[in-house]
């Protein structure tokens, strides 16, 4: 197809789709002379993951070139591997895990306004970690950059004072734990996610035959990005439940 029908196939304007080739988010199409190319299914396939990043998250581009990297990186980059930093990405846009650490000089765990610092020193033997969790629970280790992104939250916890322990990180745990089997069993039953894995491991790109990585890469993205706001407004909702049923708070009580 040209780029006219790409654009009307995916509703993505024709300056849209240029500036995403200009940006090396979309890989060029097929020159077909001087001033035409042909674009294929992949590339309606990227544009679709692109709209999802930029568009429904809000991704920047820096953020969109790192999945996108990942994405074609599939001699280096495994299925599994591509989940986790597709995870990472989307969770530190939502500000769930801590970039790079800055070196301020506001004394031991602290910057020049105060904030403390993820990288700040607390002793390995006082605080709870993602393997603590994970043996405590019988799961395999998630992907590494979850189990890292776990690892920094649990330390600034503690840093706060707001360290959870073993037994109550496991309240947790079993509470998100039902909601991954959920999710799973969601993913299966549309498709089967080890289907997704393998076919995109098998690098399919097309057809209703296979699954592509830009679509394994959208699912894990839209996945992280909607339930993360949803399970967090869902809590709240049930805190305040809780707090309003609470004996004084019934019948208007302060």
């Amino acid at each position: 197809m040209k780029l006219k029908e790409l654009a009307e196939i995916t509703g993505v304007p024709t300056s849209s789709i240029k500036f995403y080739l200009r940006h090396e988010l979309l890989h060029p199409g097929e020159k077909l002379n001087a001033t035409t190319a042909r674009y294929g299914h992949d590339h309606a396939e990227r544009l679709e993951l692109i709209k999802a990043l930029r568009q429904v998250i809000g991704l920047s581009l820096e953020q969109c070139a790192r999945v996108v990297t990942a994405v074609d990186a599939t001699e280096t980059v495994t299925t599994v591997a591509l989940m986790g930093q597709v995870q990472t990405v989307v969770q530190e846009f939502l500000g769930e895990s801590p970039g790079p650490s800055s070196s301020g000089e506001g004394g031991v765990g602290g910057t020049e306004d105060g904030a403390v610092r993820a990288d700040a020193p607390l002793s390995q033997s006082t605080r709870l970690t993602a393997d603590d969790i994970v043996d405590a629970m019988g799961w395999l280790s998630g992907t590494d950059e979850s189990m890292v992104a776990l690892d920094q939250e649990l330390h600034r916890m503690a840093l706060w004072g707001l360290a959870p322990r073993l037994d109550s990180a496991l309240v947790y745990a079993r509470a998100v734990d039902a909601v991954a089997v959920h999710q799973l069993r969601i993913a299966r039953d549309r498709r089967g996610l080890e289907e997704w894995q393998r076919m995109a491991d098998r690098g399919g790109t097309s057809g209703d035959e296979s699954v592509s990585r830009d679509q394994l890469a959208m699912y894990v993205a839209l996945g992280v990005y909607s339930y993360s706001r949803f399970l967090l407004k869902l809590l709240a909702v049930a805190q305040g439940s809780h707090a309003r049923s609470s004996p004084g708070e019934k019948e208007g009580g302060h």
